[in-house]
């Protein structure tokens, strides 16, 4: 089980992370694009005003008030205070409270960088990589990343491990991204705490990249709780408790999880934990396939066939490409029961042996079978015995062991 590593954003002053789409259970790196959409306020820091009026100030913002905030946070940042310049330059950056102004943006970042501020050096370093209000660098951008890390920023450690787990202006480095997710998630940073178990469960350590996940989830970072949430319903559905697994799925699946709906789709179809509905089974695998799932494809195309709609199965089944034998052979079971529907003479016995030479279990049993009775187009009798004899072992193990393999219902 893997972990999904959603779209990154610099630093945030305590204000909520955005909602990263999910895509399923099995989630820790889907390549990530970093530094994405709108960019979230800088992160909380320790330095204040000696009254407090900048986390006054804070506080008026995170109320919704960001022009009112706007001129108080110069007015800051104009006494002196870094993070304050910090903070005027993202509100330029993001027009919250002033228009979009990125020259000025960068001027209060590289002033708060002059006050040693290394929030703002990352900030820099986010202008740089996606070329906001600057030409698109990704070598100042990791010059910027590396600075603000080495003067212990946790989001600019982060920002270089993705940097060389992606290859984005850097070759792929695997150990300098292990190096530098480890450096942020040492220094409490939830993102980088799942994106180092991102690299721990991609070589294999699978119980530190749970602990260092779980200490994600444990800060309410978002990826994380899914992967928590589902990891615990995995299991649940692993041990056929699907009347407890039902209502966590279906909250999952109200709330946009292409992985559960996948799921709620399976149990539908074979009654487990619901009573057996074709029609719901349906609707929660093309809600699956419209939220990324595309290899159900495949299994919306069966159930159209299965309820007598060969064409509507055709469509589907066509549009699989990440599971081209099975879609192959369920192409051949439709138009071998609705032979009109063939584009071409013999478009049965074609799709048959694709699937077959691509590996299909149950397709080289069915082309097996029609060269014993005969269909010489396919190959002889002896062919059709040998095939069978070789093929009956695979076919055993496939039915006694997947309990998502393909056998004919």
């Amino acid at each position: 089980m893997t972990i999904f590593g959603g779209r990154a954003q610099p630093r945030r002053l305590g204000i909520p992370q955005i909602n990263r789409a999910r895509a399923g259970a099995d989630y820790f790196h889907k390549g990530g694009v970093p530094m994405s959409e709108s960019a979230i306020p800088p992160n909380e820091q320790s330095l204040s005003t000696p009254n407090g009026e900048l986390d006054s100030v804070k506080a008026l913002f995170r109320s919704g008030d960001e022009a009112g905030a706007f001129p108080l946070f110069e007015k800051l940042a104009e006494r002196g205070s870094a993070p304050a310049m910090t903070w005027v330059g993202y509100l330029y950056l993001e027009g919250k409270g002033a228009a979009v102004d990125t020259d000025a943006a960068l001027r209060w970042f590289a002033k708060a960088v002059e006050a040693g501020d290394a929030e703002a050096m990352c900030w820099i370093g986010y202008m740089h990589y996606s070329g906001s209000g600057v030409a698109k660098d990704m070598a100042a951008a990791r010059q910027w990343y590396l600075k603000a890390a080495e003067a212990g920023d946790s989001d600019a450690m982060s920002r270089l491990g993705q940097m060389y787990s992606f290859g984005n202006g850097v070759g792929i480095d695997m150990a300098a991204a292990r190096h530098w997710y480890s450096k942020a998630a040492q220094s409490g940073h939830a993102e980088g705490q799942h994106r180092l178990a991102s690299v721990l469960d991609q070589a294999g350590e699978r119980e530190e990249a749970e602990r260092w996940v779980r200490k994600a989830a444990d800060q309410g970072y978002e990826p994380s709780v899914d992967w928590v949430r589902d990891r615990t319903t995995h299991q649940m559905l692993k041990e056929k408790r699907y009347e407890h697994a039902l209502p966590v799925l279906e909250k999952a699946a109200n709330a946009g999880s292409a992985w559960a709906h996948e799921w709620l789709g399976s149990m539908h179809w074979s009654g487990h934990g619901v009573v057996k509905d074709l029609d719901r089974s349906l609707q929660h695998y093309e809600a699956a396939y419209d939220g990324g799932r595309h290899s159900v494809a495949t299994i919306i195309g069966r159930l159209h066939f299965v309820a007598g709609r060969p064409d509507a199965a055709l469509e589907w089944l066509r549009r699989n490409s990440l599971r081209p034998s099975s879609s192959l052979y369920w192409q051949y079971r439709v138009v071998d029961a609705h032979p009109h529907l063939q584009r071409r003479p013999g478009e049965s016995d074609e799709l048959l042996r694709k699937a077959a030479e691509a590996g299909h279990v149950f397709a080289k049993r069915d082309m097996a079978l029609r060269m014993i009775k005969g269909r010489k187009s396919l190959g002889t009798r002896l062919q059709g015995l040998r095939g069978l004899l070789g093929g009956f072992p695979h076919a055993l193990r496939v039915i006694k062991n997947d309990e998502n393999d393909e056998r004919l219902r």
